[in-house]
C-alpha cells in the first residue's frame, strides 16, 4: 500500500495546532488485537498529549456504542483541563461525537482520510505497546489481556521514560540521588516482562 505523501500547507497548519494547544489535547484510538483460530480482541485507549500519559485503556470482543462511551468517561470524566480529543475517521467514533461534545465538553478533532501521520502519539503509542506487551503475551482471554493491560498502564505511567519529555515518565520520576552507601536494586514490572531499577541505601 502506498501512504499518502502530507501536503506540507496542511502539516504545517496542523503542527501549528498541535503545538499550540499540547497542554489541551488527548488523542484515542483503537488497535486490533489477533488470535489464532478465534475473534481478534479489539482494544481502545486514551492518551494526554502534554506529557504522553496514558489515561485509560481497555480491551473487549465487541465495541458498541455504549461500550465506548463508558470508556470515555472513565477516561475524561475528570479532565478538566482537556479541551480537545483527536481521533481518526473509524466509524465506530461517529455515533459519539455529540457525547463527547455535550457530555465530555470536548471539541473533537478527527484526522484526514488516509493520513495517520495527523495522529502520531496515538500511532506511536500502538507501536510502543506491540513492542512491549502485546507480542510477548499469548491472548488467550480477555480477562487476561484485560488485567495485562491495565498493569501495562500502571508501568507506562509510572516507570517507562519518554524521549520527548527528557527521559522522564509520565508520572515523573524523582532523580537519583547520590549513588555513595547505595545499591543497584530492581522490581519486577508486567508481570516480568519489565523491571524498574532504583537505588537503594545499605542497611
Amino acid at each position: 500500500m502506498v501512504r499518502k505523501r502530507p501536503d506540507p500547507l496542511r502539516a504545517l497548519t496542523r503542527k501549528k495546532f498541535l503545538n499550540l494547544h499540547l497542554p489541551q489535547i488527548a488523542a484515542m484510538d483503537f488497535f486490533v488485537i489477533p488470535r489464532v483460530g478465534r475473534d481478534p480482541l479489539i482494544g481502545f485507549f486514551v492518551i494526554a498529549h502534554e506529557r504522553r500519559k496514558l489515561l485509560h485503556i481497555n480491551v473487549t470482543s465487541s465495541p458498541t456504542e455504549d461500550w465506548l462511551k463508558d470508556q470515555l468517561m472513565l477516561a475524561l470524566g475528570t479532565s478538566a483541563n482537556l479541551k480537545y480529543l483527536l481521533s481518526d475517521n473509524d466509524q465506530l467514533y461517529r455515533p459519539v461525537r455529540q457525547f463527547i461534545g455535550r457530555i465530555l465538553d470536548l471539541n473533537s478533532v478527527t484526522t484526514q482520510l488516509a493520513s495517520p501521520w495527523q495522529n502520531g502519539v496515538a500511532e506511536r503509542f500502538v507501536r510502543t505497546l506491540r513492542g512491549d506487551l502485546l507480542n510477548c503475551i499469548i491472548p488467550y482471554s480477555e480477562s487476561l489481556v484485560r488485567a495485562r493491560l491495565q498493569e501495562y498502564l500502571r508501568y507506562y505511567n509510572q516507570d517507562r521514560t519518554h524521549s520527548s519529555i527528557d527521559l522522564d515518565s509520565p508520572d515523573g520520576r524523582e532523580p537519583p540521588k547520590s549513588a555513595d552507601l547505595r545499591e543497584i536494586r530492581s522490581a519486577s514490572r508486567g508481570g516480568g516482562l519489565h523491571r524498574r531499577y532504583f537505588l537503594e541505601d545499605i542497611a
